[in-house]
């Protein structure tokens, strides 16, 4: 695929910070409790686990707000499960092993709750905005200038009404836009996250629209042009993408369907399948030992 001129996503990079500050921790745990037999990492790795959950309430963008609560309570849970444990195991209060089990079990069932409606919110947030923006910007050199607020008009492209709507809802099917129908025309929404356009201005969404008589117009976020490491020129960046639009319409009417997908698949990042299967088996491997280290104490 070659170099990527993406910035990481926020969710690797959460992913690899998080992986990594728990490993600093399980390293202080070790060091203090041997050499000074004190317990005061265990009470700021708490603390962290609770600002981790409240930055993942804040930013991970999903229609459900009531998944988002729960996701919060469970990092709740899970931070003060940590100073649970040091008051009833190593403080005379009215917390014990006992209720330190108590709140484990919570959230082991919390956890088998949210595991699979993560698994069906991650499906639908499936969508290949990223190879766009890549595919987009791999032809584009230019750094001449930056971002701007207006949409850009990217031309002319042939095609009837019937084929236009026939393209947005091949799409829509393979999770690549989220297409708004028109009286005009389909906006084809390039969502980096679940959008309700009643909520958000046009100016907010990067999209490719096209009009009934032909003209295409694209839009690019401010948001979304942040992504990119370089500050690319945002006429070429636009006209690079409408042009990769237009090629993708004129391939489905070809009846190259199949084309379509294995051109966006070719431009899966095995660097971020690579940072997601460690951080997924980092993750396991600290749950893990978290779980043998604490009851092995008890």
């Amino acid at each position: 695929m070659g170099e990527t001129k993406l910035k990481m996503e926020k969710s690797v990079m959460f992913s690899l910070l998080f992986i990594g500050m728990a490993v600093i921790y399980m390293l202080a745990l070790i060091i203090e409790g041997n050499l000074y037999g004190t317990h005061y990492s265990s009470w700021v790795w708490g603390g962290v686990i609770i600002i981790f959950g409240i930055f993942a309430y804040r930013f991970i963008k999903v229609p459900s707000n009531i998944f988002r609560l729960l996701l919060l309570v469970l990092y709740i849970i899970l931070g003060t499960a940590l100073w649970h444990y040091e008051l009833g195991v190593h403080m005379d209060t009215v917390l014990s092993k006992n209720t330190f089990y108590v709140q484990v079990g919570v959230l082991f069932v919390l956890i088998l709750v949210l595991f699979p409606i993560s698994l069906y919110y991650k499906s639908k947030l499936k969508n290949h905005y990223r190879k766009i923006f890549e595919l987009g910007a791999r032809p584009v050199e230019n750094q001449n200038d930056g971002f701007t607020t207006r949409p850009y008009p990217a031309g002319k492209a042939e095609y009837t009404r019937n084929e236009l709507l026939d393209f947005a809802d091949f799409l829509k099917k393979n999770q690549i836009v989220l297409p708004e129908i028109q009286e005009n025309g389909v906006v084809m929404q390039l969502a980096t996250e679940f959008v309700n356009t009643t909520k958000k201005g046009k100016k907010d969404l990067s999209y490719v629209a096209f009009q009934n008589t032909g003209e295409v117009t694209v839009n690019i976020s401010r948001n979304d042009y942040e992504k990119f490491k370089e500050k690319l020129s945002f006429d070429d960046l636009c006209n690079s993408i409408a042009s990769l639009f237009i090629g993708l319409l004129n391939q489905y009417k070809d009846g190259q369907q199949e084309e379509i997908l294995k051109l966006l698949e070719s431009m899966e990042s095995k660097r971020t399948k690579i940072l997601i299967s460690l951080a997924s088996i980092g993750l396991l491997i600290l749950v893990i030992l978290l779980t043998w280290f604490y009851f092995k104490a008890l």
